[in-house]
């Protein structure tokens, strides 16, 4: 666990990322001012997207924000995921995670979404699945997920409790971004998802790791 919290300096991968996401900010012009709902349908990705020729946005939307408040305390986010997550598994492997996890994510928000369109009502669920977002967040949570499978198991409770927390106080309190309630459920519902895909794939990973290491015979 010491290499989980060592603070001395910004790994590599996660110093790149910042720096793409920091740019892609001044591009946009969104560092303090939040990005138009029309820039946002132009940048993001809708769920309804990943069943057409735009599901490569998916990717593409990643290293744009909602701008503002948003951008500002995406920033904090991305350092305590990516950079104990880069130092723990390695700038490889983190990247993997980030990526399967955020695209883990959205495609099964979506599959959920269109799954319960007859529950939903054709209304809702042409809102939700038209809803665009954009942004690491998710992947960010599939690290903090990752990172989980590093405690003991008995901190592992604790440690999944106070995410479930965060991610709760951050669906209840945020700076209005100025878009539809839609975008909002969709971002809201992502997070957790990527966070169990994170845990879930870091697990599994492990024990694959453990039942190929060979086993030490004993010598006479």
């Amino acid at each position: 666990m010491r290499r989980l919290l060592q603070l001395r300096s910004i790994p590599p991968l996660t110093a790149s990322f910042l720096t793409i996401l920091l740019v892609c900010a001044g591009s946009t012009q969104t560092i303090a001012t939040r990005l138009s709902p029309a820039r946002l349908a132009q940048l993001g990705c809708a769920p309804a997207d990943l069943f057409s020729s735009r599901a490569w946005c998916t990717i593409t939307s990643i290293p744009f924000t909602w701008g503002g408040l948003s951008f500002l305390g995406l920033l904090p986010l991305v350092a305590a995921s990516l950079g104990p997550c880069e130092r723990v598994f390695g700038a490889r492997r983190t990247a993997e995670i980030f990526l399967a996890t955020h695209v883990f994510a959205r495609f099964a928000e979506a599959l959920l979404l269109r799954g319960l369109s007859p529950a939903l009502g054709d209304a809702v669920a042409a809102s939700l699945l038209a809803a665009p977002d954009a942004g690491p967040s998710a992947g960010c949570f599939g690290c903090l997920g990752a990172l989980i499978t590093r405690f003991r198991p008995a901190r592992q409770i604790a440690a999944a409790v106070a995410l479930a927390l965060f991610l709760a106080a951050i669906s209840f309190w945020r700076p209005d971004p100025g878009f539809s309630e839609a975008t909002l459920w969709i971002s809201d519902l992502s997070h957790p998802t990527a966070a169990f895909a994170g845990y879930a794939i870091a697990r599994v990973a492990r024990r694959i790791h453990r039942g190929a290491s060979p086993r030490r015979t004993p010598v006479d």
